[in-house]
């Protein structure tokens, strides 16, 4: 069993200082303070009746208190976007406006557009800007039937002028987007709510971040798909500087970088990932198949109850992750670590965080507290990738402080599939699986 990860063979990091801006804090919520709880720190913000606050709540503490600080946080969200709507207009595309950005550009604060069924694409309906003003952009059948088509230039959705978690999108695919770095989606300075979409086959041509960029960005999403993005540099799916981004339920899936990080590229970030799927990404040149994270300075990384599955570094070491820090030690709770190639987890030299990691199984084992080492016998079903099979040693051994928020109670989880109260490992269980299994 090994208690730190092993040293690179060399090559890339991925990371270099040029793609390093100059230092500043990363952004938070204005009026937020960082509290100590258990393994992870609150953040609580101010008045959640106060429009365009975004409130955020991380916790581990207590058997149900991520499921009341992901609840909490869409209420905030919610409460937020219905206090500034109460006197909001709908405009509707392409009934009230010919494009999206006409329609944007026709809104005022806490205003809704509403996009109807259809491909848009062309003048309009690409490099789609909020202006800093918090609106809701959301699709009235959502992201499979709502597709913003960058057709090979331009990206979809640029945030860049402060907005704030109200400013929120909800049910598109972005895809075809292709820009020198940030090909779908780019957050700069900015905090905005994503839920309920695709990102995919979006492309950085000469940088980093295929799907989507967070630049001191406190970003949130929910129950999105990034998948097949690619980027000539490090992060195919998603690039992380200096912020403090947070997943939940999201599948980071088949995405491609040359230097580091396939899935997910973290640079001097706080990272909160939960109920996540990481799969089938790649790097090609470097390291970190599924998440490369680069740290010098203190960050906070959170990763619970997420499948960190089949993802490779062809030319480097970590398929599942891999670590340059020299003060950042992230924790996983409840995770599974399985398939990655050439090896699970894996760090630069000396200069190597100390991750904790429990209640996990991680393929060629892993010192910590409720690990385990054991094929956690994965089956794939319609809307399930890498579900746990009956029999799954997975299945019942999670954090046994930490319960399942919906096991076999709810209609959509297959009635066969044993499920007890006890939070599963991977990305359909603990508290959060509601998302899920909605």
């Amino acid at each position: 069993m090994r208690r730190r990860a092993e040293p690179s063979r060399g090559g890339r990091t991925g990371f270099t200082l040029r793609q390093t801006l100059p230092r500043l804090p990363r952004r938070r919520a204005p009026n937020t303070s960082w509290i100590p709880c258990a393994s992870e720190r609150v953040r609580r913000g101010g008045d959640i009746s106060a429009p365009g606050d975004p409130i955020a709540l991380r916790s581990e503490c207590g058997k149900h208190s991520h499921e009341r600080a992901v609840m909490y946080y869409r209420a905030s969200i919610l409460s937020v976007a219905l206090a500034a709507s109460v006197h909001a207009a709908i405009i509707r595309v392409p009934g009230d406006q010919p494009t999206i950005q006409a329609g944007l550009d026709s809104a005022s604060e806490g205003d809704t557009v509403s996009v109807a069924p259809g491909t848009y694409a062309g003048a309009g309906n690409k490099n789609l800007d909020f202006l800093g003003r918090n609106l809701v952009l959301e699709s009235e059948q959502g992201q499979e039937a709502t597709v913003i088509d960058c057709e090979g230039w331009g990206r979809g959705l640029s945030f860049h002028s402060g907005e704030r978690a109200a400013s929120m999108v909800s049910g598109f695919t972005v895809t075809g987007g292709k820009e020198h770095y940030s090909g779908g989606v780019h957050c700069e300075f900015s905090d905005p709510t994503f839920t309920d979409c695709t990102i995919a086959g979006n492309n950085a041509a000469s940088g980093d971040g295929g799907g989507v960029s967070c630049i001191r960005s406190s970003a949130t999403f929910i129950h999105c798909d990034i998948r097949d993005n690619t980027a000539a540099d490090h992060a195919g799916g998603v690039r992380c500087l200096e912020s403090a981004p947070t997943f939940i339920n999201c599948a980071i899936t088949g995405n491609r970088a040359t230097f580091g990080g396939g899935g997910v590229g973290s640079v001097e970030s706080d990272l909160t990932i939960t109920g996540c799927t990481i799969a089938s990404n790649t790097t090609t040149d470097s390291h970190g198949g599924g998440i490369a994270i680069f740290d010098v300075d203190p960050s906070t990384i959170a990763i619970t109850n997420c499948t960190i599955a089949g993802n490779r570094a062809i030319h480097g070491d970590g398929g599942a992750l891999w670590i340059f820090a020299l003060a950042t030690n992230p924790k996983f709770t409840n995770c599974i670590f399985w398939g990655n190639s050439p090896n699970e987890v894996s760090g630069a030299h000396h200069y190597l965080g100390d991750p904790t990691i429990t209640y996990c199984d991680i393929e060629g084992g892993w010192d910590g507290v409720g690990n385990i080492e054991i094929d956690p016998l994965f089956i794939s079903l319609p809307g399930f990738a890498n579900l746990l099979r009956p029999g799954s040693p997975c299945i019942d051994a999670g954090d046994p402080s930490i319960e399942d928020g919906i096991s076999d109670r709810h209609p959509r989880w297959p009635g066969w599939v044993p499920n007890g109260v006890r939070s599963d490992m991977g990305a359909y269980g603990g508290p959060g699986n509601r998302g899920w299994l909605r």
